[in-house]
């Protein structure tokens, strides 16, 4: 449980922003100080937050990640042929 003002404060910005998902520490570091490392290794020493390990690819090859926005509603706005 995370009992300091400003642990209640990342907590809260992390829970807006990203809910569940995973997140990165440089995806948090421009909205708080110097302070965030310490907060963020007291949270994940209370288990309030998990750390994941950065994933290494078995041939020591380069790791890139993509990602897709989907909009879902009731009009067509585009389909695959329009890439």
């Amino acid at each position: 449980m995370a009992r300091l003002p400003k642990e209640r404060e990342v907590i809260k910005f992390i829970e807006s922003e990203f809910g569940n998902f995973p997140f990165s520490k440089r995806s948090i570091e421009e909205h708080f100080n110097k302070n965030l490392m310490f907060i963020i290794v007291n949270l994940t020493n209370k288990g309030v937050l998990r750390n994941y390990e950065v994933l290494r690819e078995a041939g020591k090859g380069i790791v890139s990640q993509t990602e897709d926005t989907i909009i879902v509603s009731d009009k067509i706005i585009c389909t695959t042929s329009d890439y």
